[in-house]
C-alpha cells in the first residue's frame, strides 16, 4: 500500500514529524501494539508530536485504558488521564481477553483510539507550565495541594502568588493530593 509505512524504530527516539516533513502528508495515523511496560513514556512521546498525528490505534493493558478514561475522583485518575485528555479524546473500542494470544499474559488488553483535538480541550497561555502543574498536583502522595505547589518551587511564583491563584480558581489549598498516586512517572 502506498499510503502504509512500517517504521522499524525505537519509539522513544522517532521523531514522528519526520513523515510530515518529508512529503506532502499533513498528519500521520499510527496503530501499534506497544509494550506494556513502557506505554504511558510512548503514549507521553506521541503526546509530544501531537501537531503531526491525527490518530493512534494502539492495543494496550485494559489498567492503561482504565486511567486514561477515569473519572475524577477515582484512584485511575492522573496525570496521564488530565494531560492526554487535554490534547486528544480517548476511546476504548473493545477488550481483547488473555486468550486472544499465545502465550497467554496474565492481563487484559484493550484496543485504545486517541485523536488528537486540533486544539487543547482549554486555551492554554503556557502548555509546559499546564503540564508541570498537573505533574506537581499528582506527585506528592498525602500533601496537601499547596505544600505540594510550594515545596515544587516553580520559578517566578511565591507563595502569595499561589495562595492568590487558589484562592481565585476557587480551589481549597489544603486539599490533599491524590492518595493513589502512581509512582512510576505516570
Amino acid at each position: 500500500c502506498p499510503n502504509v509505512d512500517i517504521v522499524h524504530a525505537d519509539v522513544l527516539h522517532y521523531d514522528f514529524s519526520t513523515p510530515c516533513a518529508a512529503g506532502n502528508i499533513e498528519n500521520i495515523k499510527i496503530v501499534g501494539n506497544i509494550p506494556y511496560n513502557i506505554s504511558s513514556q510512548i503514549l507521553f512521546r506521541l503526546l509530544d508530536f501531537r501537531r503531526c498525528i491525527s490518530s493512534a490505534v494502539l492495543l494496550v493493558q485494559k489498567e492503561v485504558a482504565d486511567r486514561l478514561n477515569a473519572v475524577a475522583g477515582t484512584k485511575e485518575y492522573g496525570i496521564p488521564t488530565v494531560a492526554i485528555s487535554m490534547y486528544a479524546h480517548v476511546s476504548r473500542e473493545f477488550d481483547v481477553p488473555p486468550s486472544c494470544f499465545y502465550p497467554e499474559p496474565k492481563v487484559t488488553s484493550t484496543v485504545l483510539k486517541m485523536t488528537f483535538r486540533e486544539r487543547p480541550l482549554i486555551e492554554l497561555r503556557d502548555e509546559d507550565l499546564f503540564l508541570k502543574v498537573v505533574k506537581i498536583a499528582f506527585s506528592k502522595r498525602r500533601k496537601t495541594l499547596f505544600n505540594a505547589f510550594r515545596h515544587a518551587a516553580l520559578p517566578g511564583y511565591q507563595e502569595s502568588d499561589l495562595r492568590a491563584s487558589f484562592a481565585a480558581a476557587g480551589i481549597d489549598g489544603g486539599r490533599l493530593t491524590s492518595l493513589n498516586t502512581r509512582r512510576d512517572g505516570d
